[in-house]
């Protein structure tokens, strides 16, 4: 009669453990063949780069940009929006004076600058006696 050592039951259980974990993500996960231009631009819209896309389906990144690149660059866009609609909700909601600051200047194009760019500096030597 043999006696399981009870490292051999640890990694017998453990090992089972890893299997149905496996088993389950891989009976739940979309197949590679599975992937369509909605759910590759829902990724986008959640910020998954096109390495993380490819591999959520299992496929070569490359095969990901050829196919599907306006819904990469659609779901990029509504990405972007979706902050912005976040930043200007929540500044108009709670204005934030650095928040007003940074609109100011990247929105409106102001300065700390006094001086606007477009006006001649005046000629203050023919005026001077």
């Amino acid at each position: 009669m043999r006696i399981i050592a009870p490292f051999n039951i640890l990694a017998a259980a453990v090992g089972a453990v890893v299997n149905e974990v496996f088993v389950h993500f891989h009976a739940s996960a979309i197949e590679p063949h599975e992937h369509n231009p909605q759910q590759v631009e829902k990724l986008a819209i959640i910020g998954c780069t096109d390495d993380d896309i490819a591999d959520r389906y299992l496929v070569p990144v490359e095969l990901i940009r050829t196919l599907y690149p306006h819904q990469l660059r659609r779901g990029r866009a509504l990405h972007r929006i979706g902050i912005r609609q976040a930043q200007w909700s929540q500044t108009v909601k709670q204005p934030l004076v650095t928040m007003l600051i940074w609109l100011g200047r990247n929105v409106l194009g102001q300065t700390n600058d006094p001086e606007r760019p477009a006006e001649a500096a005046p000629c203050l030597e023919s005026k001077v006696g």
